[in-house]
């Protein structure tokens, strides 16, 4: 009877447990494990940021292929500072552009929440041409900004995506897909398997 009562106990408070992965290193830095991968990160006054995490990868014109966490190296991810911009006109303040673009940020309430908080999964806009989630003059997409004025707890996350002829070039027999779309959808699958271990709920994510 103890071992079914036990059992049960667990199943009802997972959840909460999902929230106390999140730990803080000597330095007072936020840390989280996810299914085994220390994801280090950076705390500000409102939030703790866990920044440049990639998602997928892709060859050029390609498919996104989902990248699990367990498929990088080492035992830690340093997430404390935003990955590459996917390029883009030179004009745009969009710093440090690369392919190799794939990357999204997860902005969680400092500290967490004591239960789970809905997720904002925002989505850069500039008409499919420009745009970065670490986008600086001034820090449009930054999910700090948005933290410090809530009233309610939220686990925000920004994401890149390929961008302009990198995403939607079209030629006949040969590129016919719509790769803004697929990495965006790539990204929100990163978001669905992951997001718990942030003190995010799954089912409980809006998408703007």
């Amino acid at each position: 009877m103890t071992a079914v009562m036990a059992s049960i106990a667990r199943d009802l408070l997972s959840p909460l447990l999902l929230v106390l992965v999140a730990l803080e290193t000597a330095t007072g830095d936020p840390m989280v494990n996810v299914s085994g991968k220390i994801i280090l990160g950076v705390a500000t006054a409102s939030s703790s940021e866990f920044l440049g995490i990639p998602y997928a990868t892709h060859e050029r014109w390609g498919k996104p292929v989902d990248m699990l966490l367990a498929d990088l190296a080492g035992d830690t991810l340093n997430a404390t500072a935003f990955g590459p911009c996917c390029p883009q006109p030179a004009a745009v303040y969009a710093p440090n552009q690369r392919e190799a673009c794939l990357n999204l940020n997860v902005f969680t309430p400092h500290p967490l929440p004591v239960s789970i908080a809905p997720v904002l999964v925002f989505i850069h806009g500039g008409g499919g041409t420009t745009g970065c989630s670490a986008q600086s003059l001034p820090p449009l997409y930054n999910g700090t900004n948005l933290l410090s004025r809530s009233t309610e707890p939220v686990v925000v996350v920004t994401i890149n995506y390929r961008l302009s002829v990198l995403a939607s070039l079209y030629l006949e027999g040969a590129i016919a897909d719509n790769l803004q779309s697929r990495d965006q959808i790539s990204a929100l699958r990163w978001v669905r398997a992951n997001i718990a271990s942030f003190g995010g709920k799954r089912a409980c994510a809006c998408v703007c």
